[in-house]
């Protein structure tokens, strides 16, 4: 990679996606009480598809890792936003409890693990590539330049993991 702004496309573009894709899934207690009300189903059924939509991350996040050293960037997250604003509108198209919970819990986690992990991994390798004195700082994270991020960390300009608040 020999084009600095293409790097910056990849932060801005990772952290897009991350908010979408993790928005699609705490786009549900948002509607919790509207769903529960409209469809009679119970508050505890409805959130479930959350708990199984996390469960789903954890686990797929694992087969898209793979997907994605094997084929790449590109197709794994195509393939997540196309599935999340699939199983998105097949969700609120649900007739039964145990649709709507598959659908946005397997289909919705399993969506967002395709999108949030590889831009994770793909940021962290462009940030990596950075030459030296070109990069004041990237999150590593993609969703922490524009989200709230878990990791603490950047890159200086040597393409180095450094922590962002050193101890004392």
């Amino acid at each position: 990679m020999t084009n600095s702004r293409y790097r910056w496309v990849i932060v801005a573009a990772g952290g897009l996606l991350g908010c979408v894709a993790i928005g699609g899934m705490f786009s549900l207690p948002v509607f919790l009480q509207p769903i529960a009300r409209d469809t009679g189903w119970s508050v505890t059924g409805v959130s479930s598809a959350m708990t199984i939509g996390f469960l789903a991350m954890a686990f797929t996040s694992m087969i898209w890792g793979t997907l994605f050293d094997r084929l790449g960037p590109l197709p794994v997250v195509l393939t997540g936003s196309i599935v999340l604003a699939a199983s998105l509108g097949l969700a609120s198209l649900a007739t039964s409890l145990v649709a709507f919970q598959f659908i946005f819990g397997l289909m919705v986690g399993a969506a967002c693990a395709a999108i949030f992990a590889p831009m994770m991994a793909h940021t962290g390798e462009v940030c990596d590539a950075w030459k030296p004195g070109k990069n004041p700082g990237v999150p590593i994270e993609p969703g922490s330049a524009f989200c709230v991020g878990s990791r603490q960390e950047v890159c200086n300009a040597k393409g180095q993991i450094q922590p962002r608040h050193r101890a004392r």
